[in-house]
């Protein structure tokens, strides 16, 4: 099992750096964002873009907190397939400079994780990735301009698969958590996340599924020399025999994921399908 890890995670790096690991870390270089409002207090985002080589993913960590840093209840990561995209500067309504990132496939959607404090809230689809706002200066329009042009060659080298996914209707919802009273959604046909089912890591009274699991993350995540001060999203991938496939740590000092050795960890139920949980670590 340790080889098989190790393996992974040396085909990750080694895939980073072929690509270009200075081009990646732009985005997360990019100053924090206007102020944003929201529930309590209003906030900035920090933005961390990470490549998933194993699973063909992109994760952009959206990363919400207040001007002297404390962090929002609310956070955001959003989920891209690995493929041909484009990043592109935008001027908003309002004179200030956003990225929108979208893909000339019509048939990938864009998946986006909505947590409050460590579990998910709702999945939702999107078409469009819109990051942002930033002040209308010219050091931060050169600065987005560059990562932007950096970023679509970057994933110019990606192809998109002649198999795509089933199309889902943009604004649709995959998942929303009991807890959610307030939203009116239109839930997707296609509860699955290519071919996972979400699976919750919490209950309703916010009990985890494995207190084991979760200890053994929070233990990972000090020996790994990530940023306390930030959020971490764990992706935690399980086949239908119950069986760990496998469990990634995503944090803003990496722009690849940690791959968690869980050989000692209580396997799952069997399930009706493969399935697919997330929580952050704080």
């Amino acid at each position: 099992m340790s080889n098989k890890i190790f393996l992974i995670v040396i085909s990750t790096l080694f895939s980073i750096q072929i690509f270009g690991q200075k081009d990646l870390e732009l985005l997360n270089k990019l100053p924090e964002t206007e102020e944003i409002r929201a529930p309590e207090f209003n906030t900035v985002a920090k933005y961390n873009i990470c490549v998933d080589s194993l699973y063909k993913k992109i994760y952009i960590q959206d990363i919400r907190k207040s001007r002297d840093g404390m962090l929002h209840f609310y956070q955001w990561l959003y989920e891209l397939p690995l493929i041909n995209l484009k990043f592109e500067p935008k001027i908003t309504d309002d004179n200030e400079i956003s990225i929108e990132i979208s893909s000339s496939s019509s048939t990938n959607n864009f998946i986006n994780y909505w947590f409050q404090d460590n579990k998910i809230s709702s999945i939702s689809n999107q078409k469009v990735i819109k990051l942002g706002n930033w002040k209308h200066t010219d050091k931060n329009m050169q600065s987005i301009k560059e990562c932007a042009r950096k970023l679509s060659d970057y994933f110019s080298t990606f192809t998109i698969p002649q198999k795509t996914p089933i199309d889902s209707e943009s604004g649709t919802f995959k998942y929303v958590a009991d807890n959610v009273t307030k939203l009116k959604v239109k839930m997707d046909d296609d509860k699955k996340i290519d071919t996972y089912l979400f699976d919750p890591f919490f209950d309703e009274n916010n009990r985890s599924k494995s207190t084991q699991l979760l200890n053994s993350l929070k233990k990972e995540s000090k020996k790994n020399n990530f940023d306390n001060k930030l959020p971490i999203a764990v992706l935690i991938y399980s086949g239908s025999d119950g069986d760990f496939e496998s469990i990634q740590l995503i944090s803003s000092s990496r722009n690849y994921p940690i791959q968690f050795d869980y050989s000692k960890i209580k396997t799952n139920n069997k399930t009706n399908s493969p399935t697919k949980s997330l929580l952050l670590l704080y």
